[in-house]
């Protein structure tokens, strides 16, 4: 099998399951990889998840032979053991000294496979806390496991053409783990990862760090572009750069330097701010307050809007979603 497909078919199927956790869970989750035998692409891949008591094990090997892999043990004898079939059926079996011993009752809550290039991929998920005695219990500490591994020449599950073992170290599942979204009101950027470790970084300095800012929330005193590095647990990593723009500009200033024209209008106005100003939304109301017309609008230094209104005098306005806020009066002629 082509080894770039295998890998990016692999992702998939880990990513896939990944999703169905939260980010939260994801904090408690720990990955292990390991290539069996790479001439016969047999490898393993385990997430464990510690809050949820879930693993996911991606077994590849031989498309038409079986192959297994086997949990917590060096040796057979008395190994819980996970076969893939030459069809891609999967059972569970506690192994005897030297031969098959005796298939489990199913712990495997689903299992989906996929044959290419002749190569299977099985994705098998089940509790990570063994279902009886003979079932194995993943370890949800990060803790290494041993595994042994065997492929025969055929479809059905019997002697083996090759055997080995091996062992499965675990990293930190940092996929989802960390919220890096921030929120804003005017000036002050916050963090939306709570109970974690901060530091905020000056996009526009090579991201360095800011000296004194490690709390969740940090008020910009110049406007720059700034990120928050986040570490929770064990797992680190970065907002997107944000961008702030109205560091000296109280609502009173920012609305005198906004320009609006024509004023008076016909059916469409021009609005001009001093700075780029973040998302938001622009109501057209009358006198009473009644809204009459809206738009939302992306980051942006100028914007036009329609009128289409009758003669009249008309109030425009301007909700930033970082808190800015703009009232200007509009004649219409």
């Amino acid at each position: 099998m082509n080894k770039q497909i295998l890998i990016n078919f692999k992702k998939t199927m880990l990513f896939g399951a990944l999703a169905i956790f939260s980010s939260a869970l994801s904090a408690q989750s720990f990955v292990g990889s390991k290539v069996l035998r790479a001439s016969n692409n047999l490898s393993v891949d385990i997430s464990t998840y510690s809050i949820g008591d879930s693993v996911n094990i991606i077994i590849t090997g031989p498309a038409t032979a079986w192959h297994a892999v086997g949990f917590g043990g060096n040796s057979m004898n008395g190994t819980y053991c996970i076969v893939v079939d030459g069809n891609g059926n999967v059972t569970e079996r506690k192994l005897g000294n030297h031969n098959g011993g005796t298939q489990l009752m199913s712990s495997v809550s689903s299992s989906n496979t996929n044959v290419a290039s002749g190569t299977r991929t099985t994705l098998i998920k089940r509790p990570l806390t063994g279902t009886t005695a003979n079932h194995f219990t993943f370890p949800g500490n990060g803790n290494a496991v041993s595994v042994i591994w065997a492929y025969g020449s055929g479809p059905n599950f019997g002697s083996h053409s090759n055997r080995g073992a091996s062992l499965v170290a675990f990293n930190p599942n940092c996929l989802n783990a960390v919220d890096v979204t921030t929120s804003r009101t005017g000036n002050e950027l916050s963090s939306n990862e709570n109970g974690a470790t901060y530091r905020w970084l000056d996009c526009g300095n090579s991201f360095a760090p800011i000296s004194g800012e490690t709390s969740q929330s940090f008020t910009a005193t110049s406007n720059g572009s700034y990120a928050v590095e986040v570490t929770s647990g064990s797992c680190v990593d970065t907002s997107a750069c944000i961008m702030v723009s109205t560091v000296g500009l109280d609502e009173n200033s920012l609305a005198e330097m906004t320009e609006i024209y024509p004023n008076p209008a016909t059916d469409k106005i021009t609005v001009e701010f001093p700075v780029v100003m973040e998302g938001g939304n622009m109501f057209l109301k009358d006198l009473s307050g009644r809204i009459l017309r809206s738009k939302s609008f992306d980051a942006s230094k100028s914007l036009d809007f329609d009128l289409n209104e009758s003669t009249g005098i008309y109030i425009l306005e301007i909700l930033s979603n970082t808190g800015e806020s703009i009232s200007k009066k509009i004649l219409v002629q």
